[in-house]
């Protein structure tokens, strides 16, 4: 596999690879687990001081998996997020919980689990903005150059402030897509996708 990698960015001189399991075996990180606020805000001038990776522990990424991002990405702040948090909502991932819309904006759920997250991760100190909708399965978004694709939903309350939030404020394009098979294995957008640049 990573030779694989190594071969398709060998044209790309600012890839650096890195094989956790050769720094230490009994690390594990999945990628569902990592969130990195990405892309220019539309409406914020604010640039933050330090760019953020917020890590969720869970049954796939342990505190060394963490603990080697922390060694590798030292300009960006590490933010783990307790695993308890991950396994009460049911999911296997931190992004199956929570994504990014920009990288002042993230989106949650409108619920106690998204008021424990955002307070966990320090969104509020840390100067995010976060929508909050009812239906979570909506907060699983894939956002990249300015298009945000989420899920289809009958919740017409999320639809609306999904509308005023991403349309409205931020002029950005929103595309509901219909992943309903992936679904069923417990996967979403953000699980089909990887974004590089």
């Amino acid at each position: 596999m990573k030779e694989t990698i190594q071969q398709l960015f060998s044209t790309n001189k600012n890839f650096q690879i890195f094989d956790m399991n050769e720094i230490n075996p009994e690390a594990t990180c999945d990628g569902g687990d990592v969130l990195v606020p990405r892309g220019k805000s539309a409406i914020s001038k604010h640039r933050r001081q330090h760019e953020h990776l917020f890590v969720g522990q869970s049954e796939r990424t342990n505190k060394e998996g963490i603990q080697i991002l922390g060694d590798i990405f030292k300009s960006r702040q590490v933010i783990p997020v307790d695993n308890s948090l991950i396994k009460e909502s049911g999911t296997l991932h931190l992004k199956s919980i929570i994504t990014y819309i920009d990288e002042n904006t993230l989106i949650a759920p409108r619920s106690h689990l998204g008021n424990e997250l955002i307070k966990a991760m320090k969104l509020k100190d840390l100067g995010y903005d976060v929508i909050q909708v009812p239906d979570s399965r909506l907060c699983n978004v894939v956002s990249a150059n300015e298009n945000v694709m989420t899920l289809e939903s009958e919740c017409e309350e999320t639809k609306q402030i999904l509308e005023e939030e991403i349309v409205n404020k931020r002029n950005y394009n929103l595309h509901y897509i219909n992943l309903s098979e992936f679904e069923k294995a417990d996967g979403a957008g953000t699980c089909c996708s990887v974004l590089i640049g």
